[in-house]
């Protein structure tokens, strides 16, 4: 459906429409999800997880667990 991502704000937002300040598994905002499998892209995104500063994100379509570092 080109949503596969994970939208990241540095801060709560308040209101809606609110930007996001990262975006994992497309290239930007308002850009669909690739259908090409490498570390930039998602299937589909099915469970998160914080531990210290990185970010785990499980891709169900894809059968693999990806791990971001906090910039």
């Amino acid at each position: 459906n080109g949503t596969a991502r994970v939208m990241i704000w540095d801060a709560f937002p308040t209101a809606d429409g609110v930007a996001a300040n990262r975006v994992l598994g497309a290239t930007g905002l308002g850009v669909g999800s690739s259908s090409a499998v490498n570390a930039s892209t998602l299937g589909a995104p099915s469970g998160l997880l914080v531990l210290d500063d990185e970010l785990v994100v499980a891709d169900s379509t894809r059968s693999r667990v990806l791990v971001y570092t906090r910039p």
